[in-house]
């Protein structure tokens, strides 16, 4: 994502969570580095299946987007507030199974932070219960849901930040 100074962001998508900012050069300029609990750091050798039913999966940055105000919003998929397992291993074909849309969305919670990358702080950080799955713009996400039917739909939610009165 770029800065309107034209400085550009890059947050990886696994193994941990952190913001990196590079010059035009390429050059890392600033690391803003988040450890919350839901997070925790995770390497190659710690991978799930794809299936989120078998073993929990492991947060993963599934969606960047920067404002017009140089807020950077993050969407991170983590494991629901009440995952559990089927309560066995997954078999080689039930691992590398997807679930169907819906399913997917009793293992999956999204969370969404919105940060100032040039003030260093975390402006808001809200889960929800749904798997969202990016921005269409700094107004609108996206996500997916099944209808009875089994078909496939674009749901968009609109998003506003707020500034809470409190910490004015």
């Amino acid at each position: 994502m770029l800065f309107r100074s034209g400085r550009i962001v890059g947050v990886p998508v696994n193994y941990r969570y952190e913001m990196l900012v590079f010059d035009t050069l390429g050059n890392t300029v600033d690391r803003l580095a988040r450890r919350p609990s839901w997070f925790p750091e995770w390497s190659r050798g710690d991978r799930r299946p794809l299936n989120a039913s078998y073993a929990k999966p492991q947060p993963q940055v599934t969606a960047i987007h920067m404002d017009d105000d140089d807020r950077l919003w993050v969407l991170i998929k983590v494991a629901s507030v009440g995952w559990t397992s089927k309560g066995r291993p997954a078999t080689p074909e039930e691992a590398r199974s997807f679930l169907g849309v819906n399913e997917r969305a009793q293992y999956i919670d999204t969370i969404l932070e919105v940060f100032d990358l040039t003030g260093r702080r975390l402006i808001v950080s809200q889960r929800f219960e749904t798997p969202l799955r990016g921005f269409i713009d700094s107004r609108r996400l996206y996500g997916f849901e099944e209808t009875e039917e089994g078909l496939v739909q674009i749901r968009i939610w609109d998003a506003e930040l707020l500034e809470d009165p409190s910490r004015v």
